[in-house]
């Protein structure tokens, strides 16, 4: 945009100085015909300064490339997306460079860009797959992608030295040496602990007190035909997520725990055993030549973690494997990642007390205080607004008559795979049509009138992981009657 404008009030040319301290790349619309440069905060207050005295020149070699430190290199960039996916898929899965990344670019615009993105990051990893398949041709997909998932190096935080969670970085920075040079295989090499259960169990209890847990099996499999191999299992926890603050409002970034003020050994905060996750592995001490080890292995939540925070806990499962005869060893991983309490009764409509939704609106998206007062006709229209906090499979507003039988959908009344409302600086809101005619189908194609009368809306959400034909896993909200 001020690429855009810049160049709609006559420049010739934009040099953008960040505000804070570091590099990134512009990003510019394509009708943007001038060039464009970002530059260090420093040397924008330098240009500011000869500027005040008068003209100031800046001139720069053509066809000279220099190289500067980048401020993202080994760690996550900031704009990078979070996870999950709504049915709580670790995702992304791996991680690559993405941030300041020097390539080619089309000819006609210059041959040469500094881009940051997954336009950056994924023909990176497309590369690294083919690497791995050329240097290792008997591989298929899932062999790739699992060798490439499990020898990636988990991320840590630059400033706090926390381990980066899976929902953010995946399994971590991608590996194509390790992954060619593997002489292992971990399956499944991600764990998405989608449910979990609740109880007292021996072994995962701490003083008898109920406890969420999942388990999984995990298969290490020593594919050196000729030389046995010991394995050592461990973890890493990463920091937990909740996309609530602590008084239920829903956050546009997520925030950790620890915190920025835990974990930190300059500040001698301790952080409570049970606000982290746990690992259970069995004993195991040696996989013969070729053969593999089924492991049990039970992933208990943070009990410490108030489950009305929504938090989302996470780690890696590490193995470190080292064959008979040889000093050196190999590491691998297996990101984890769950909620921290029962996903399934999770309300997926924003909450009326802070959102002030679910409600009936004018034409105009004014709020209706009182919808007694609310008349609809062939001249008259009204909205529901509703916000999504939860992604959802399904949204459905409907018209229902005073005898509770439903009419039809309202207009926009049936929506699929929804995403969540983000509260940005001007929050983001959905909404159906309240006409005085409704429609039969969810395709909104067959249309009916509504007959005078006294109706309300029934708007319908469905829970996660929850049956489209299964009535009792909906959110359901019912406004007050309207003519």
């Amino acid at each position: 945009e001020k690429a855009l404008l810049a160049q709609q009030a006559g420049a010739v040319a934009l040099l953008v100085y960040n505000n804070v301290d570091g590099v990134t790349s512009p990003a510019t619309d394509a009708e943007v015909d001038i060039p464009v440069a970002m530059i260090y905060a420093a040397d924008g207050r330098f240009a500011l300064d000869g500027l005040a005295n008068g003209a100031a020149t800046v001139s720069a070699a053509k066809n000279t490339f220099g190289t500067f430190p980048s401020d993202l290199g080994g760690g996550m960039s900031d704009f990078s997306s979070f996870g999950p996916s709504p049915e709580l898929d670790i995702s992304p899965v791996i991680s690559a460079p993405g941030g300041n990344i020097f390539s080619t670019y089309p000819l006609s615009q210059g041959r040469f860009a500094t881009l940051s993105g997954t336009s950056m990051a994924t023909p990176y990893v497309s590369g690294v797959a083919a690497l791995l398949k050329q240097a290792r041709p008997e591989l298929g997909g899932k062999d790739i992608q699992r060798l490439l998932l499990t020898t990636a190096k988990p991320l840590s935080h630059k400033d706090t030295g926390k381990s980066i969670h899976p929902y953010w970085s995946g399994s971590g920075l991608v590996n194509v040496y390790d992954a060619i040079k593997a002489r292992a295989s971990i399956d499944p090499p991600v764990l998405a602990l989608n449910d979990t259960r609740y109880g007292v169990v021996e072994g995962l209890s701490q003083n008898h007190e109920p406890v969420r847990w999942s388990s999984a099996t995990i298969t290490v499999k020593n594919t050196d035909g000729s030389r046995g191999m010991s394995v050592v299992a461990g973890e890493l926890v990463a920091d937990s997520l909740s996309m609530y603050a602590a008084n239920g409002t829903l956050l546009p970034v997520p925030r950790t725990w620890p915190d920025n003020n835990s974990n930190n050994s300059s500040n001698n905060v301790t952080v409570a055993c049970n606000t982290l996750p746990r690992v259970v592995y069995p004993n195991i001490r040696h996989v013969v030549a070729g053969q593999s080890v089924d492991l049990h292995v039970y992933i208990v939540a943070p009990s410490g973690l108030s489950e009305s925070e929504r938090w989302f806990y996470g780690g890696f499962l590490n193995f470190t494997l080292q064959w008979e005869g040889e000093s050196s060893k190999s590491t691998f991983v297996v990101p984890y990642a769950g909620y921290n309490g029962n996903y399934r009764d999770l309300d997926v409509l924003s909450s009326l007390s802070l959102s002030g939704l679910p409600a009936l609106a004018d034409a105009n998206e004014g709020i209706v205080s009182d919808p007694s007062q609310l008349v609809v006709s062939k001249n008259s229209t009204a909205l529901l607004l509703y916000s999504i906090d939860v992604p959802t499979r399904v949204v459905s507003a409907t018209m229902v008559d005073a005898k509770n039988r439903t009419l039809g959908y309202l207009g926009y009344g049936y929506q699929e795979y929804n995403i969540r409302n983000l509260p940005l600086s001007e929050p983001s809101v959905s909404g159906a049509l309240i006409a005085d005619s409704v429609y039969k189908d969810k395709e909104g194609t067959v249309e009916m009138a509504v007959p005078p009368g006294k109706y309300h809306v029934r708007l319908e959400a469905l829970r996660p992981f929850g049956d489209v034909k299964n009535k009792r896993d909906y959110q359901t909200w019912d406004s007050a009657s309207f003519i």
